[in-house]
């Protein structure tokens, strides 16, 4: 059975992920489709525009057969954190044989060569990439600027590009994981991925959350007919979409009842980030003023708001280092189809770590799973920054929904 993995976080879901979607069969001739999305919360650091039973839904509508959620303590790393607990995940299926991502290049030579490189010049890296990082940028970008030195490829600026570079992490993570998936790409279509105004043509998933924000409609020449309902019915629940301003006072709690020294547990904190935060807490009266004031070269406001959120959500150095060394320690289906359902037959009978369908049981358990109680915290979180806030526990009652 060939199985396709997908890796998404569809905030919000729209055209250019249809596309992905439809590709993820066409391209591989797939007999199903597994998608690791991000939760309520995203790798950016901020809440999803709407919550991941709704887009697991609109999801299962457009292509995708089993939505595996990848745990908050992945989402909230950086991006090679990311992918490698997306590749991780899906690894720990036991049934998933190919991985396919959209590209700006799109196409898969390029990937192939880069993925050559990083195995055959391990050692070298090791010591070329931290030079880089001393110019203050990230690693992912340090990467990036390396093998541009190192390697030439099909198109100038292809390690500029936000989509190839993430396509570079995800063959980074299976190097580190020796995993074996037969790896596809496409070209991505339409507005790039961080843009901010509405093109008119297949646009960012950047543009239609800045459009949502700013008061805008959501109509279908932004997002596919039922991505659009999703997002309606959200908006008429909840009078809004989420953002972390909806957060601002109870991050301002949990940064009172801590000093310096215990910030420092949190994961992100690093080079004296605890003080900084500890001074300006006290001096800004929202959000968007917290981070633009600790922003730098020196710290990125992408490295500020996962730290932000690691303290809200009660994230520690502790559990980060347990996911990136251990792994995920379960594997929580968020929705499927009839032939999903077939595939989580197979994972319960392959896979390395359990299938989580029955939450609460787990939960009670004399042991409950490793990293279970920040999932549940992340749900229940997300949900007070709604307009009227939710009851808590809801993650206990919660079962993958059958599209």
């Amino acid at each position: 059975m060939k199985i396709v993995g997908c890796i998404a976080e569809f905030n919000p879901f729209h055209y250019g992920h249809e596309l992905y979607l439809k590709k993820a069969k066409e391209l591989i001739g797939a007999d199903a489709v597994v998608v690791v999305m991000s939760g309520d919360f995203v790798q950016r650091g901020e809440p999803a525009i709407i919550d991941a039973e709704r887009r697991t839904q609109v999801a299962l509508s457009y292509g995708a057969d089993l939505v595996l959620e990848l745990h908050p303590a992945y989402v909230l790393g950086s991006a090679e954190y990311f992918a490698l607990g997306a590749i991780w995940s899906l690894e720990a299926t036991g049934v998933v044989t190919d991985l396919i991502f959209g590209s700006e290049s799109g196409k898969i030579n390029d990937f192939n060569r880069v993925q050559a490189y990083l195995r055959d010049h391990r050692k070298s890296l090791s010591t070329q990439i931290p030079l880089a990082m001393r110019g203050g940028i990230s690693y992912s970008s340090a990467i990036a600027r390396v093998l541009e030195q190192e390697i030439t490829l099909s198109e100038t600026g292809f390690f500029s590009k936000p989509n190839n570079i993430l396509g570079i992490e995800y063959v980074k993570a299976m190097l580190n994981r020796d995993q074996q998936f037969q790896i596809h790409t496409y070209q991505r279509q339409g507005a790039n991925y961080h843009d901010q105004i509405i093109q008119g043509t297949m646009e960012s998933a950047s543009a239609i959350r800045q459009h949502l924000h700013a008061g805008g409609l959501a109509d279908e020449s932004l997002v596919p007919l039922l991505s659009l309902k999703a997002l309606s019915r959200f908006y008429e629940e909840n009078h809004q979409y989420p953002d972390m301003e909806a957060y601002f006072l109870f991050l301002q709690y949990r940064i009172c009842l801590l000093s310096p020294a215990q910030l420092t547990h949190y994961a992100g904190c690093e080079e004296g980030l605890e003080n900084l935060l500890w001074k300006k807490i006290h001096q800004v009266h929202s959000y968007a003023e917290l981070v633009q004031s600790m922003t730098s070269k020196r710290y990125p406001a992408s490295r500020i708001k996962r730290f932000l959120l690691s303290i809200l959500l009660g994230y520690t150095k502790e559990l980060a280092a347990s996911f990136m060394t251990q792994g995920p320690s379960y594997l929580k289906p968020l929705g499927f189809t009839a032939t999903g359902q077939k595939v989580m037959k197979l994972i319960k009978e392959t896979g390395s770590v359990p299938l989580l369908s029955n939450v609460a049981e787990s939960w009670n358990a004399e042991t409950s799973p490793r990293g279970l109680a920040l999932d549940l915290v992340a749900r229940d979180i997300y949900r007070l920054g709604a307009s009227p806030a939710s009851p808590l526990g809801s993650g206990l009652r919660m079962a993958p929904k059958k599209g």
